[in-house]
């Protein structure tokens, strides 16, 4: 079972690596999201005000890139080819920058546009304006199957009824109000919908700031028609920042001490997660592992944890884990009990969202001894939601003592405090 997890797990983060990609293009450099719907590029209008004869545009086919805005947004755009015959000197102004064509003869210039809200180019000879293009996406949805509502609001059941049939794209940032220990929740919500203006006849993005699960309603525009539309989300009031879990299961357990040993195929274990969140990329972090049968062996950590790096779309969080540990060992009920300060450090990997399932991470993590005197090794794989399960392997030696342990539990939230 653990290696078809771990198969499975690489498969999907090689597939994303080979859909990662990094583009510069004419107004700098673009963050690549994750491609969540394929648009038709045929559908991509094109009209000029002057209809020069001398200007050509053209959009690249299969071009088109999900970009990840501010907001948590994921915005389609295409490669638009602009080429112009003159001698003299040609430049673009697009969404207020300007744009040096290259070229001789025909001067040529490549540059993303946004398909939901492209704005205007502005093309120059010299310093007169000789062509305004304009675009628009002209296609219909179906079902909702244009919505594209991101990862970042998956742990809110953000929801939007009335435009079934067009193309808009939502992202979410929670926030916290208030003093630490009565904080409570915001939502805002970044909202891009294609061909459809505000109440005001604005075009997107739109920004909805939810503070309770009311929903937001109003009515979107064209020339032509109105749609009333509702947005909802559910969320807590309270933003807590002590988040507690549990995890029961059997483990395989070996102990030693000197000429002395004891082995039981299956042992009692409980698990106890606690983290205390800082800020949204930092905190500390306290377990407890427990196991015992006819020996005992109890191993509680305290660390600070911190977001060191993401990837694949921020799908992938790296997070180190620096702190100490003390470990309890009793060998039997006429042993001593030991007990020790340790200093292993560790990481955990997470691969959250995984297989393209919202809220269900894979999580790989492991403590290595920075001591050499003593072996102290432990190896956790964490996967699913709400409630998880986890495969932990810990071993530690010290002097004639260790203990070896390997087994399956199953995780769930206990309490929220603070």
């Amino acid at each position: 079972m653990l290696r078809k997890l771990i198969f499975t797990t690489l498969i999907t983060l090689s597939m994303n690596l080979l859909h990662a990609k990094d583009f510069s293009f004419s107004l700098g450099t673009i963050n690549i999201g994750e491609k969540r719907l394929s648009l038709d590029l045929s559908k991509v209008r094109t009209t000029t005000k002057e209809s020069n004869p001398d200007v050509k545009v053209r959009i690249i086919n299969n071009s088109t890139e999900w970009a990840r805005e501010a907001g948590n947004i994921l915005v389609p755009k295409a490669l638009v080819s602009i080429s112009v015959k003159s001698k003299n000197s040609i430049s673009l102004k697009y969404e207020n920058q300007i744009l040096l064509s290259q070229g001789d003869q025909v001067k040529n210039t490549i540059v993303y546009i946004d398909l939901y809200n492209p704005t205007p180019i502005e093309i120059y000879e010299d310093d007169r304006i000789i062509e305004v293009v304009n675009f628009s996406f002209d296609a219909n949805s179906q079902n909702n199957e244009g919505i594209v509502i991101d990862y970042s609001c998956a742990s809110y059941g953000l929801e939007v009824k009335g435009i079934e049939n067009e193309y808009a794209t939502l992202g979410c940032v929670r926030e916290r109000l208030g003093k630490i220990g009565r904080e409570r929740n915001r939502l805002i919500v970044t909202m891009k919908v294609n061909r459809l203006n505000s109440p005001s006849n604005m075009p997107s993005p739109f920004y909805l700031i939810l503070m309770n699960e009311s929903p937001v309603k109003t009515v979107l525009t064209n020339l032509k028609d109105k749609f009333p539309i509702t947005i909802s989300a559910k969320f807590p009031k309270r933003a807590h920042r002590i988040h507690m879990a549990l995890g029961l299961g059997p483990y395989k357990f070996n102990t030693h001490d000197g000429a002395k040993s004891q082995k039981e195929d299956i042992a009692p274990a409980l698990m106890l997660y606690s983290k205390v969140d800082i800020t949204d990329a930092s905190s500390f972090r306290f377990f407890e592992a427990l196991v015992y049968k006819k020996s005992l062996f109890s191993n509680s950590g305290l660390y600070f944890a911190y977001e060191l790096a993401t990837a694949f779309d921020n799908k992938v969080q790296i997070v180190p884990l620096l702190g100490a540990q003390i470990l309890t060992y009793k060998f039997d009920s006429n042993s001593a009990t030991k007990n020790k300060i340790i200093y292993p450090q560790g990481f955990e990997a997470s691969f959250n969202h995984a297989l393209g399932i919202k809220n269900f991470n894979f999580t790989y993590g492991m403590f290595l001894s920075t001591q050499a005197s003593e072996t102290y090794k432990n190896l956790w794989l964490r996967w699913g939601k709400k409630y998880f399960w986890e495969i932990n392997y810990i071993k530690w030696a010290r002097d004639s003592k260790n203990a070896e342990m390997l087994g399956i539990s199953i995780g769930f939230p206990v309490g929220k405090l603070f």
